[in-house]
């Protein structure tokens, strides 16, 4: 049960539960024990100050027997009320009036016979019993908890006890001091505190069973996602890329089920993509293999006259010059994607590289009577980057266009600045590419011809290499079009003048 994450929620609910429940618990046992303990405090506290208004009438009632049977009722009365000893102490250890609860009268009869009788009347043997009381101001209290010096020992448990002294006016000029002794058995006092606290951990074992089980429900509602997306993943991972999560949360699971589905979408993408990648080299594998195997096997068995087999051979000549390319291309595609293809920043001429891939395809210019129009906001213009991709940008960007331009038409090569950054531009007045695929010229093997007829010599790779090179040099590459007006390539560089300077490498 504990291997899952619903259990391991379970297991750690119940044990903050019972952790913060014990250490709540046994705060609030000391706390109710001192509360109880200060609370029987006060009450003795507030006994001892009714016993001397009591001690007071009985005076100044003059001392009559009545009186005093009627001061003697209501000690016995107040002992039982609050279940305590009363002991009523004289200076000299004498006592008054000894009074006790019912429940107290045997231990009371106990305490009495460690003292002395002189005259009928109790003594203290133990001068610590009351010695302290009359060393307080009147009305002043003093407090211990124990056995009192030994006078509750033979109980076996321990005693709350509290003395307060007060001075009583017999005649005019002629007073005694007298200290009110008051004691209750701990045991009592703890009795309060249990009872409290069973009523706190009842409550408690409730609060944690409700606890326990909304914390199920609420366990169970927050896996129950993460199971969901759990068994999307594992269709995902049997090859089912069309498998989506429908979870409408606001919170961080409902991001994580967004994020999965982005994920799968694009992996779905990715699976497209690779399908679509193996059926395209199949494709531009199979036609020149095909060409060629055909006129080979031609020329072998007499089929193609000998008269004509040079023709056919320089035909197999170009065909495999295409397989050459497609491989070689498929081998820069491979090295970028798996980030094998390093750059090395040079700063360089950006005229005098556009200047050179123009020299280097003049021969295609002058087939199709083309004419190149150059504007350079400068004579020279440096930039930063990888001298060798960006020519073979420049290259195949000015191949693709001499390939799509009308017979005596015109290529413009424009470069301009714009504070850190260079702007090079290709265009062509040629046929144009359909605004619908603008976006897709970029894929790998696309190719604006759907039956491959037109462009021989083409692998469809181009544009997605010179992409992949502009984003690894961290710029930008976008492409305008019309059909039947032309088509405009511009891609960025860094400008080298407005960048730590480098040392100018001079093109081959």
């Amino acid at each position: 049960m504990f291997k899952t994450l619903f259990g391991k929620q379970i297991a750690v609910l119940i044990s903050v539960i019972v952790v913060a429940f014990a250490i709540e618990t046994s705060m609030f046992f000391f706390f109710i024990g001192d509360l109880v303990t200060n609370d029987k405090q006060t009450e003795l506290s507030y006994v001892a100050d009714q016993i001397d208004t009591l001690m007071n009438y009985y005076v100044a009632s003059g001392q009559s027997r009545i009186a005093a049977v009627q001061l003697e009722m209501a000690i016995d009365r107040t002992a039982q009320l609050y279940d305590s000893i009363i002991l009523m102490i004289y200076a000299d250890g004498r006592l008054i009036m000894p009074a006790s609860s019912r429940s107290l009268r045997d231990v009371l009869q106990d305490v009495l016979t460690h003292f002395d009788m002189e005259g009928g009347v109790y003594k203290i043997r133990e001068e610590r019993q009351y010695a302290r009381a009359f060393s307080l101001a009147d009305g002043e209290l003093a407090m211990n908890t124990g056995d009192f010096f030994g006078l509750f020992k033979d109980t076996g448990y321990p005693w709350l006890n509290i003395q307060k002294k007060y001075t009583l006016e017999i005649s005019e000029g002629q007073s005694i001091n007298y200290a009110v002794s008051l004691h209750a058995p701990m045991p009592y006092v703890q009795q309060a505190r249990y009872s409290m606290l069973r009523m706190v951990l009842q409550a408690g074992l409730v609060a944690t069973l409700i606890s326990i089980i909304i914390g199920f429900f609420f366990s169970r509602r927050f896996t129950r996602p993460l199971r969901t997306i759990n068994e999307a993943a594992r269709a995902i991972a049997n090859g089912d890329f069309s498998e989506r999560i429908n979870i409408q949360s606001r919170d961080e699971i409902g991001a994580l089920a967004r994020t999965f589905n982005y994920m799968a979408g694009e992996l779905e993408n990715i699976e497209t993509t690779r399908r679509d990648f193996i059926a395209n080299v199949s494709h531009e594998l199979r036609t020149p293999i095909t060409s060629i195997k055909g006129f080979v096997e031609g020329i072998i068995d007499g089929t193609i006259p000998q008269d004509r087999q040079a023709r056919y051979l320089a035909i197999v000549k170009d065909e495999t010059e295409r397989l050459n390319r497609l491989v070689n291309n498929l081998l820069d595609m491979a090295r970028i994607e798996s980030g094998e293809f390093r750059l090395n920043f040079v700063r360089f001429d950006a005229v005098e590289m556009v200047r050179r891939c123009i020299i280097g395809l003049a021969n295609q210019i002058d087939a199709k009577r083309l004419s190149i129009a150059a504007n350079f906001d400068r004579e020279q213009m440096y930039a930063e980057g990888d001298v060798d991709s960006v020519e073979r940008v420049v290259y195949n960007l000015l191949h693709n266009a001499i390939k799509f331009s009308y017979a005596d038409g015109e290529i413009r090569v424009r470069i301009r600045e714009d504070r850190e950054t260079l702007y090079v531009s290709i265009s062509d007045d040629g046929i144009g590419i359909e605004e619908y695929e603008l976006t897709k010229i970029w894929e790998r093997f696309y190719k604006t011809d759907k039956s491959r007829g037109q462009d021989r010599t083409g692998t469809g790779l181009g544009l997605s290499i010179i992409r992949s090179i502009i984003h690894e040099h961290k710029q930008k590459i976008n492409v305008y079009s019309r059909l039947g007006e032309g088509t405009t390539f511009e891609f960025t560089l860094a400008n080298a003048e407005h960048m730590s300077s480098l040392v100018p490498t001079k093109l081959p």
